[in-house]
């Protein structure tokens, strides 16, 4: 899809916190990775939509800046 809008970037981070998985388990699942980035795209109602591979790169670039929040399992 390209680059990420900052009201996209917030829609994630929010989705993140509720769904309560690490974000390297999230990542690995991939039946959970699926269901995570077609709740996203549904919230971000955008002509177009992120796949699973573009939400694993954005959650580690945002763990990385330590801009996720910590979820503890």
């Amino acid at each position: 899809m390209g680059k990420w809008r900052n009201e996209q970037v917030e829609a994630l981070i929010s989705l993140y916190r509720e769904h309560d998985m690490t974000s390297d388990k999230l990542i690995s699942d991939e039946s959970s990775l699926k269901s995570f980035v077609n709740k996203l795209n549904g919230r971000i109602k955008s002509t177009e939509c992120f796949t699973a591979e573009e939400v694993a790169k954005k959650i580690l670039s945002l763990r990385k800046a330590g801009k996720l929040p910590r979820i503890r399992r």
